[in-house]
C-alpha cells in the first residue's frame, strides 16, 4: 500500500501526531457559480436560520456580481470548501442580528475552509460582515467596505463587522479593507496563529482584542492598520494575548510601536494594483505614507455613489488558485460579433475545449484544439442567430467563461 501523501499546497500549521490526524478523500462540487443576479429573501422563519448562498465541499466555484439583500442567516457560507472566489458583490441587511445560527452575518468562512479570495464587495447593515472561524485559514479578504455594523445587543453599532470568532482560524490574510470595527473576540475560544491584519481602516470604534481566561489569541499581525475616529471610546487600538507583530500602525495619527514609520510593503499577495483598481487611484490607499482617513477603495466609492453597487464581470474563471494559469491571456474579437469571432492564447500549448452555447444551454459550436494554439484561429457564426451566448473555454486546470453578443 502507497502510504504517500501528495499535498498541492503546503500545511499551514503543526498538527501534532497524538491527536491522530487523518486524512479522507473527499469529492466536490466544482467549477460552479452565481454570477449577475439579485437574490432578495422575503418570508422571515419562525425559527431557524439559513444562508441565501451555501457552498459546502465545493472548489474553484465563484459568487460574482450578485446582490443579495435580507438574509436569515448568513449571506453566503461556505464551509469545508476551497478556491473560491467572492467578488464584485453587495451583501445587505438581515432579519434578526442576534448572531444565533449566523443571523445578520455577511461572507462567513468555516470548517477549514481555506485559499478563497473575497475582494472588492460592499456590507451594509450586518452584525458581522466578513468572518472567520471554526480552523478557516490562507483565505484573503481584500479591498472591501463595510458600512452601518448592526447587532441586537446594546451599542447596535458596536459588532464587529470584520470578525475573528474563534474556534481556531488561521494564517488568514485581510488586506485593504474600510470596515468600521475590527474584533478579534474569544466567544468560542482563541483564534489561531497568523492571522494578518495589513493596511486596513477601522472607522469607528477601532480593533479591539478581547480577552480570555482560558486561553489567549497569540501571534496575529497588525501591520499598517489605521483607526480614525475621534468620538468618545472610539478608534481604538487594544491588543491582548502574547507575541503580536506589530508595525506601522496609524492610530488616530500616532504611530505604532513608535518608530516604525517607514512601510514599503504594497501588498500581501499582489505584485501590482488589482484589475478592479482605478487607473487615477493611489494604491495602496489605506496606511502610511497615505494621510490618516484620506485613502479610498473602489468598493467604498461605488457604495458612495450609489450606483453601480455590484461588479458584473464578462467572465468567469472557475479556477481561482493559480493568477497565471494558461488561459489567462485569452482574448477573443470582435466582440459584439457579426459573421465569424477570432480567439487567441498567446501562451498556451495545451489541448482545449471551446464550447459555444445559447442561454437555454444548447451547444452551438463545439472544438477542440490541440497544441499550437499561439496563431489565432476563427470560428465561423453564419449559422449562429442574433442573440447574447456563453463561450466556455476548458483546459487541463481551468475553466473560463466569457459572454458573446452576436448581432446581424
Amino acid at each position: 500500500m502507497d502510504n504517500n501523501l501528495l499535498i498541492e499546497s503546503g500545511l499551514r500549521i503543526d498538527y501534532s501526531a497524538e491527536l491522530n490526524p487523518e486524512v479522507r478523500p473527499v469529492v466536490p462540487i466544482s467549477n460552479s457559480g452565481i454570477q449577475c443576479l439579485k437574490i432578495q429573501r422575503l418570508d422571515e422563519p419562525v425559527e431557524g436560520s439559513g444562508a441565501n448562498i451555501y457552498m459546502y465541499m465545493a472548489a474553484n466555484c465563484f459568487v460574482r456580481g450578485v446582490e443579495s439583500d435580507t438574509s436569515v442567516g448568513a449571506h453566503v457560507s461556505v464551509n469545508s470548501s476551497l478556491n473560491i472566489l467572492i467578488d464584485g458583490n453587495y451583501f445587505h441587511h438581515a432579519f434578526t442580528f442576534d448572531g444565533t445560527g449566523m443571523r445578520g452575518y455577511g461572507v462567513a468562512l468555516s470548517m477549514h475552509t481555506s485559499e478563497c479570495l473575497i475582494t472588492n464587495n460592499i456590507f451594509r447593515y450586518l452584525r458581522h460582515a466578513m468572518m472567520i472561524k471554526t480552523g478557516s485559514n490562507g483565505n484573503i479578504f481584500s479591498y472591501n467596505y463595510s458600512i452601518e455594523p448592526h447587532r441586537s445587543e446594546p451599542i447596535p453599532d458596536a459588532s464587529g463587522d470584520i470578525s475573528f470568532h474563534g474556534h481556531y482560524p488561521f494564517s488568514n490574510l485581510w488586506e485593504g479593507n474600510i470596515a468600521q470595527n475590527i474584533v478579534i473576540d474569544h466567544y468560542w475560544g482563541p483564534s489561531g496563529p497568523y492571522n494578518t491584519l495589513f493596511r486596513n481602516r477601522a472607522e469607528l470604534w477601532g480593533i479591539i482584542m478581547t480577552t480570555s481566561a482560558l486561553m489567549e489569541t497569540d501571534k496575529q499581525n497588525f501591520v499598517g492598520s489605521e483607526t480614525t475616529s475621534t468620538e468618545l471610546l472610539h478608534g481604538l487600538y487594544i491588543l491582548t494575548g502574547t507575541d503580536q507583530f506589530e508595525y506601522g500602525n496609524n492610530i488616530l495619527g500616532n504611530i505604532l510601536p513608535p518608530g516604525t514609520t517607514d512601510l514599503p510593503d504594497n501588498s500581501y499577495y499582489l505584485d501590482e494594483a488589482p484589475d478592479f483598481w482605478g487607473e487615477f487611484m493611489e494604491w495602496p490607499s489605506v496606511g502610511i505614507p497615505v494621510e490618516l482617513g484620506t485613502g479610498n477603495i473602489p468598493a467604498k466609492m461605488r457604495y458612495e455613489s450609489g450606483q453601480n453597487y455590484t461588479i458584473c464581470p464578462d467572465s468567469i474563471i472557475t479556477d481561482i488558485d493559480e493568477p497565471g494559469n494558461t488561459l489567462s491571456d485569452l482574448r477573443i474579437w470582435p466582440n459584439p460579433a457579426i459573421s465569424y469571432l477570432n480567439i487567441s492564447v498567446p501562451r498556451s500549448n495545451n489541448t482545449i475545449s471551446i464550447s459555444l452555447y445559447n442561454l437555454l444551454g444548447k451547444t452551438e459550436y463545439s472544438r477542440i484544439i490541440k497544441n499550437n494554439f499561439n496563431e489565432p484561429i476563427t470560428i465561423p457564426l453564419d449559422h449562429v442567430r442574433r442573440g447574447i451566448y456563453l463561450i466556455t473555454f476548458v483546459d487541463d486546470k481551468t475553466t473560463i467563461t466569457r459572454k458573446l453578443i452576436v448581432t446581424k
